[in-house]
């Protein structure tokens, strides 16, 4: 069975599963995040690291649900890597510049109010998480 790796509030990092050392996260994943009216929110990078860092294949993002009042989109882009939880051993990636799938935030301009996205990630190995992103715009 493949295990994912450890979800910290700016991103996901998939390992393979002989690095993580971690109990397998929850299939769906909810978060609430804040994002402006009109600006741009990055709300989440995805990536898939070997024990020594280096990119593994690909992480597919998609858009399961879309925005009701605003757009998202997923865009390519290097990201350093976030602070891994203390019992796996991609410690030593932290703030490496990766190649990571961003999903960013963009609300319709004047908009306040509340929103919501559902995104699905697989990995090379097809281990898959659902997230839904609830919003409120301010």
């Amino acid at each position: 069975m493949n295990r994912l790796g450890p979800a910290t509030l700016a991103s996901l990092c998939f390992l393979q599963p002989a690095v993580a050392q971690v109990q397998p996260p929850p299939a769906n994943e909810i978060a609430e995040k804040y994002a402006v009216a009109g600006r741009v929110s990055s709300f989440r990078d995805f990536y898939t690291l070997r024990a020594d860092c280096t990119p593994i294949d690909w992480v597919n993002v998609s858009i399961d649900e879309e925005p009701r009042n605003g757009r998202a989109a997923v865009v390519d882009r290097k990201v350093p890597v976030a602070p891994a939880e203390p019992q796996t051993l991609s410690r030593q990636c932290t703030g490496k510049l990766v190649d990571a799938k961003s999903l960013t935030y963009t609300p319709n301009e004047g908009y306040k109010g509340q929103d919501q996205i559902v995104v699905e990630v697989i990995n090379s190995a097809g281990a898959h998480r659902t997230f839904t992103f609830n919003i409120v715009v301010r």
